[in-house]
């Protein structure tokens, strides 16, 4: 009976609950994440260690589900932003701070009509600006590529374009694995302006008869036309022959 008594005085009592908790794979759960990789399970650690996420009531929150939610032991990425992940069982708890990236979804090329406008060789540079899709990313934070189909009309230094010879060339920015291009179109300098029906226009005319239309021919031929350049015709003497347009 004493052996009895002393043995059972002896024994260590059984735990009815953890005495500690921690999140046991904060390491894995604060590494990179961008929105849409997998799924992370948060793994905990409890003593003694005859309590276990089988055994025991654990509780596993988000502090921003619009960046993470919790399904059981389960954290899934939603959105773009940083959220507090909290551990509990009954009063013991353990937090880790996880972190969201966005992923990129596009880029724009956002000054196509002032890239695209007359461009002859000699004028100024030209600058290429972007926009990247979500606003998260910059030039600042992203590698953005511009390149040009035909260097020997427009070269490419960083993000600005200069005008090397006439011709065209697709400009092409490229971030990640998305692209925008614009087709650009370098025209040589304006070499002559001439009248090329003034036979026509120099034939009797009498006061009353029907208009007549100027005609002009542009040098160089494929670069130059009246429509997409400007032509002005004036009279000097508007008594004898008015002028609207041509």
């Amino acid at each position: 009976v004493c052996l009895s008594l002393w043995i059972a005085a002896c024994e260590k009592p059984t735990e009815t609950k953890p005495t500690s908790l921690s999140i046991a794979n904060k390491e894995a759960l604060t590494a990179e994440w961008l929105l849409g990789d997998a799924d992370r399970t948060v793994e905990v650690s409890m003593e003694p260690d005859s309590f276990t996420a089988e055994n025991t009531q654990i509780t596993v929150t988000s502090g921003n589900t619009a960046a993470v939610t919790v399904s059981g032991m389960t954290l899934k990425a939603v959105g773009a932003g940083t959220s507090v992940i909290t551990v509990s069982a009954g009063e013991l708890k353990d937090e880790v701070t996880v972190t969201v990236k966005p992923v990129l979804s596009g880029v724009s090329i956002t000054n196509k009509e002032a890239l695209t406008a007359e461009w002859v060789e000699g004028d100024a540079d030209r600058t290429v600006e972007v926009s990247l899709t979500p606003d998260s990313f910059t030039l600042e934070n992203t590698q953005v590529t511009v390149t040009s189909a035909n260097p020997e009309v427009v070269e490419v230094s960083g993000m600005t374009l200069k005008a090397a010879g006439a011709g065209t060339s697709v400009i092409t920015v490229s971030a990640g694995e998305f692209t925008d291009t614009v087709e650009l179109t370098v025209r040589p300098a304006l070499e002559s302006v001439q009248v090329s029906n003034k036979d026509a226009l120099t034939a009797q005319w009498i006061i009353g008869s029907e208009d007549r239309t100027v005609e002009v021919a542009l040098s160089p031929s494929e670069y130059y036309n009246t429509q997409n350049t400007q032509i002005t015709v004036t009279s000097e003497n508007p008594d004898v022959v008015e002028v609207s347009g041509m």
